[in-house]
This record gives C-alpha cells, sequence and structure tokens, in this order.
C-alpha cells in the first residue's frame, strides 16, 4: 500500500512528540518510582525542541537530521536486540520489539526524505507569454470534454494555457451559434411542409432565444454571423447567402445594436484566438450535414 506523503510526515511528527513527551517523563517516573535514571528534564526539552524543528521545516528537501538518525539507532538497537531473545532465548514477546524496530526504520528513512506531495502543475496561473498561432487541439478537446461533465471550473483553474482555454470558449460558442443556425433551416423547412399559410419567422423567434440567454457583456459572440468573412459564411452558412441574410434580418429585427461593427472589437478582445484561427469548432466537433 502507497503512503500519502503528508500521512508519512504526519507520522514521524506525532512520533518525535511521542519521543519528546516520553523523554521529558522519564525524571518524574524515576522519582515517583525511585529507580535509576536521569533525573534532568533536558533531553524531553531537546527533543521538543528537534520535534518542533522537524515539523517547521521546509518540505521536499530531503537530508540527514538527529532526528532521523535517532530513529536509526533506535531501529538498530531494537531489531538485534528482539533477534538476540527471538532466536537465541525463544522469548516470542519479543516479536513487539521487532514490529518497532521496523517502524523506526522506516520512520527513520521518511523523516529522512521529508517528502511532499507535489501539487497538480498550473501552467495557466502565472503564465505571461501566449502563443495563440500554436495551439494543442488534443488539449482543448481534453477541457471541453471536462466542461460538458460539468466541470466548468477547469476553464479558469490555470490547470490550462491561457490559449487552451480561450480555445475551449471560441469552440464551445461556435458550435452554439451553427446549432441554432441549423435549427432555423430545418424549422424553416417543416412549417412550409405542415402548415405552409404559417408567417412565423422561426430564425427571428430562435435567435431570440438565444439572445434573451446572453447577458449585454456576451452578445459580441454573435459576431461570425454578421461578419463579412468567407471563413464564416462557409462554415456556418454553408456558402447559402440566402440563410446568411435571414439570419442578419433576425438578429438585427432583434436588436439593431447587434452588427458586425458593433460586436468586432469586443468579440476579438474576447475571443483572442479568433486572429489566428477563426472558426476552431470545426477542428474539435465533427460538422453536421449541411440541411
Amino acid at each position: 500500500m502507497k503512503i500519502d506523503a503528508n500521512l508519512k510526515f504526519g507520522i514521524t511528527v506525532a512520533s518525535s512528540y511521542l519521543w519528546a513527551v516520553g523523554i521529558l517523563c522519564l525524571p518524574f517516573f524515576s522519582l515517583i518510582f525511585e529507580f535509576d535514571g536521569t533525573r534532568s528534564i533536558w533531553p524531553g526539552i531537546v527533543f521538543f525542541y528537534l520535534a518542533y524543528k522537524h515539523s517547521t521545516q521546509t518540505r521536499g528537501e530531503p537530508g540527514l537530521t538527529i532526528l532521523s538518525f535517532w530513529y536509526f539507532l533506535v531501529a538498530i538497537f531494537a531489531s538485534l536486540i528482539a533477534i538476540v531473545e527471538l532466536f537465541g532465548n525463544g522469548n516470542y514477546i519479543y516479536l513487539l520489539l521487532l514490529a518497532v524496530g521496523v517502524l523506526h526504520f522506516y520512520l527513520s528513512i521518511w523523516t529522512y526524505q521529508n517528502a511532499v506531495v507535489k501539487s497538480p502543475r498550473f501552467p495557466g496561473k502565472d503564465q505571461t507569454v501566449t502563443n495563440y498561432e500554436i495551439i494543442n487541439f488534443d488539449k482543448v478537446r481534453e477541457l471541453i470534454s471536462r466542461v460538458d461533465n460539468g466541470d466548468m471550473a477547469a476553464l479558469t483553474s490555470g490547470e490550462y494555457l491561457n490559449e487552451i482555454s480561450d480555445a475551449a470558449i471560441q469552440a464551445m460558442s461556435e458550435k452554439i451559434l451553427l446549432e441554432t443556425v441549423q435549427k432555423c433551416v430545418v424549422t424553416e423547412k417543416l412549417a412550409e411542409v405542415n402548415n405552409p399559410d404559417d408567417e412565423t419567422n422561426y430564425a427571428t423567434e430562435l435567435f431570440r432565444h438565444l439572445i434573451n440567454q446572453l447577458d449585454n457583456d456576451s452578445r459580441y459572440q454573435l459576431y461570425p454571423l454578421l461578419a463579412e468573412d468567407e471563413n464564416y459564411f462557409e462554415y456556418f452558412f454553408s456558402n447559402n447567402g440566402h440563410l446568411r441574410l435571414t439570419i442578419i434580418n433576425s438578429i438585427v429585427e432583434i436588436d439593431s445594436d447587434l452588427t458586425a461593427e458593433n460586436l468586432k472589437n469586443d468579440y476579438f478582445q474576447n475571443t483572442p484566438c479568433a486572429e489566428y484561427w477563426p472558426i476552431i469548432a470545426k477542428f474539435i466537433y465533427p460538422k453536421p450535414p449541411s440541411v
């Protein structure tokens, strides 16, 4: 069984304080029970100091200390005495002393190692340089998968580079836009077949629902549907000019301020990957067939 580094540290600290208490009590026991032993409390005080020093030292830096050497000596003497009594005199009660020797051998190693649990890396936390020209799309897929499974904190925890988080946000936004456009097309076609007299503008209704879900500071995400850009035209509209015009008119009908010109600055400021990667979703999601 693998023992956690923090648990090892806790055991060594607790053991050192137990030794300190025991040694500190020896003078009092020698007085009470009148047996030969040290009458000074200084060994106990010294051991308390060693225990305190061990509990407050910098973790992760191995080194031989008085405490680790003490544990080693106890392990050697306890094991030797136990072995002599076990095999020489057949005193099986000394199995307990042998167990004490083995325990102190491990205490000696753990105290020497002074290990620390390695924290997970958070490369995005203190990142000072970003490179949006090079994106690891495998990492983007991994991050999006975690978000889809409910781990929203992964986007802002710093566990991923900033460019990975920004790319994931852009890809998820593009996916929602494409799905809404596809719904518009399907809904309009179904309405034409099932109810030719229905004059409801389904594109307007669908985008009204989408826009209502966005606060004023997030509406810049609509920019790809409004902008004059071949990448957006091909990906979202499958080069269908009539569809694009329908969507633009529907959005403007909902809010006349939602234009490409008004949203452009906010879009590129909040979607920094877009300058180098106009469409990221096509590298992450399989595009549904045109309808």
